[in-house]
């Protein structure tokens, strides 16, 4: 009877191991299946994206920013005022051609950028700080530490905007 225990245990222990070879071989096969993605070469794209971006709203170029924003009914945008939310892409649009209407300068500095690329280069976040400068009907509005984080997918080769948040304290002006 002992004999039979051991030689039982040993068939469970032998088929465990199988499986467990099993499993880190097909996740080795996935993996060299998988292209690879070089992380370095998505966040500079990532990165010449986002520097589009505060191009465009410096230079108040509609079709620049539109560029850069996934054109969803599901985009998310939050504005640095705690009312200022945007739901889709039309939504979007409307803010920015009345608020590059409204605005006859705006200069960004870019302070500090963090961007981070998934492993599986379809996705990618970032946080950055800004200075962000003003002029309305003469009048000159500062933030400055402008919080800005977001969230970009890539479509079809190329990066976009899917959700952005901005937060920070409120602008100075003179």
């Amino acid at each position: 009877m002992r004999k039979l225990a051991t030689k039982a245990i040993l068939a469970v222990l032998l088929a465990a191991c199988t499986v467990s070879m099993n499993a880190s071989l097909n996740e080795d096969l996935h993996q060299k299946a998988q292209p690879a993605i070089d992380i370095d070469t998505e966040k500079a794209a990532v990165k010449a994206v986002l520097e589009r971006y505060i191009k465009a709203f410096q230079t108040r170029n509609r079709e620049g920013v539109a560029e850069v924003y996934a054109h969803d009914e599901d985009l998310v945008v939050f504005g640095s005022n705690p009312l200022d939310r945007r739901v889709g892409w039309k939504m979007t649009q409307a803010y920015i051609d009345k608020y590059f209407t409204s605005v006859d300068r705006i200069e960004i500095g870019l302070k500090d950028q963090r961007i981070k690329v998934h492993r599986s280069g379809e996705a990618a976040w970032f946080s950055e700080v800004l200075s962000w400068k003003e002029v309305e009907k003469g009048k000159t509005f500062v933030i400055e530490g402008l919080r800005i984080s977001g969230v970009l997918e890539r479509r079809d080769g190329r990066w976009v905007i899917v959700q952005l948040h901005a937060s920070g304290p409120e602008p100075s002006s003179y």
